[in-house]
């Protein structure tokens, strides 16, 4: 099956590509006329990518760091996130003091919210360095989701047990 998100604005979206064991989450122009940008950059499987609510930050899992069965497929999976905006960034790792100055100043007038290039496309310029493990371990992962304020995970993981838990 494809694997893919829309933005919000349908303008692009986010899709796994590539085999299985070294699957990649690219952003693609909707109208295809811009080139396709790798988001995940690595050799492992990356899957279930998606898009937060705004547009801001694209998401997905990872195998990279997780623990891995005899025959080297991941068992266990990380969320990663792409923050597609300096903005996005800052805001999310902001203190909720911080975070209250930025949004104040983003109301003045301060910085550009979506500042997209002529084709559409976010502008991706350093991208790899706004790109990160968001999950502090790694887990057999079910089911993940970012709320509305791009500020906490909601995770689901099946136990050794076989049993679920949420974080």
């Amino acid at each position: 099956d494809m694997q893919y998100a829309w933005s919000p604005d349908g303008k692009w979206l986010v899709a796994r590509t590539g085999i299985f064991s070294s699957a990649e989450i690219e952003l693609l122009d909707a109208a295809g006329v811009a080139p396709r940008r790798n988001l995940s950059l690595n050799g492992y499987t990356d899957d279930s990518p998606s898009v937060s609510q705004d547009g801001a930050i694209v998401l997905w899992t990872s195998d990279r760091n997780g623990l891995r069965a005899s025959n080297a497929n991941g068992v266990q999976s990380d969320v990663y996130a792409a923050f597609l905006t300096q903005e996005a960034f800052d805001i999310f790792r902001a203190s909720p003091e911080e975070r209250a100055l930025l949004e104040a100043a983003k109301g003045d007038g301060g910085a550009e919210p979506g500042k997209e290039k002529e084709a559409g496309l976010p502008d991706l310029d350093g991208v790899a360095y706004r790109t990160g493990r968001l999950t502090p371990f790694s887990s057999s992962i079910v089911y993940y989701e970012l709320t509305p304020d791009d500020r906490q995970l909601l995770l689901v993981t099946v136990q050794d047990d076989s049993t679920l838990a949420g974080f």
